[in-house]
């Protein structure tokens, strides 16, 4: 494992906020479900044309696990595109991040259950991530974005179950390319159906709002690639630093793109989630019983 090959965690950063750009852009022209259905179709395509090439079974083994880690993270992935068409882009990809957060307080919760000794220094981790989650309600926030910043900590949350069930599923060994393909078919067939069941179903395209439709899934799937082998190549540690520059480089690209600018107040509290889920992210590390 080496710290180059964890650059890679840097690359994958960035395409996913770039990623949650075309996404938030997308829903001027495509309804939630629509947008989930294009960004996931395309995953099983790829995905499933190199489980072809790499002879890799489709059969699926533990099948309620892998049933209930498709349905907690497709709805983990639909509040988040939703959370995007009503935040701001560093916002609505902070409140993303929370998931670690969850994430380590599942953990705690478990050891707790278990009998074993509290760890108190990543439960003050979370604990003061969530202060900072509390500092981005802001009072002045109209009911819809009260609500959207509900909805993106539920968002964080359901996708910290979603990587509870890839966890547990690695587990029984699992391969990662048929965790991925189950959950893009579950994406794409949930997305199809629900859009089909609205009064709009699915929009026509236009020159205009094809581009960042497509760019969701090309951006998704070289994230996901990316991101797979900085977590099997590179360094742990240096992994958890680098994944929390998404958040950085979500704050970016909405100035850039939107002329976003976070209050004082709201990027304080971006801030504290930021560093938070960094330390609880160090800390989980450095204790291979946390994970």
């Amino acid at each position: 494992m080496s710290v180059r090959e964890s650059c890679w965690m840097l690359v994958s950063a960035f395409l996913f906020a770039l990623m949650a750009l075309f996404a938030k852009l997308s829903t001027a022209y495509y309804g939630v479900m629509e947008i989930i259905f294009y960004r996931s179709v395309l995953g099983v395509l790829f995905v499933g044309a190199q489980m072809a090439a790499r002879h890799i079974s489709f059969r699926p083994h533990f099948v309620s696990h892998h049933i209930a880690r498709c349905l907690v993270g497709t709805l983990s992935i639909s509040l988040g595109v939703y959370v995007l068409g009503v935040l701001p882009l560093g916002t609505a990809q902070t409140l993303a991040y929370t998931s670690p957060l969850f994430f380590s307080l599942f953990i705690v919760i478990a050891a707790r259950r278990a009998g074993k000794a509290m760890d108190w220094p990543l439960l003050a981790a979370v604990a003061v991530g969530f202060v900072g989650a509390v500092l981005i309600l802001r009072p002045d926030f109209s009911s819809v974005e009260f609500m959207a910043v509900i909805l993106g900590l539920c968002a964080g949350m359901t996708g910290a179950g979603g990587d509870w069930g890839i966890r547990d599923l690695s587990l029984h060994k699992e391969p990662n390319e048929r965790i991925v393909f189950y959950f893009t078919l579950t994406g794409t067939v949930f997305g199809a159906v629900i859009t089909l069941c609205t009064p709009e179903g699915f929009h026509s395209h236009s020159a205009e709002s094809i581009v960042p439709l497509l760019m969701v899934g090309v951006a998704g799937t070289a994230a996901q690639l990316t991101l797979t082998r900085a977590w099997q190549k590179g360094q742990p540690l240096v992994n958890t630093v680098f994944q929390f520059s998404g958040i950085v480089f979500a704050l970016i690209l909405g100035a850039l793109v939107f002329g976003e600018k976070p209050d004082t107040v709201t990027f304080i509290g971006i801030a504290v989630v930021f560093a938070a889920g960094l330390t609880a992210g160090i800390i989980r590390v450095r204790n291979p019983r946390l994970n």
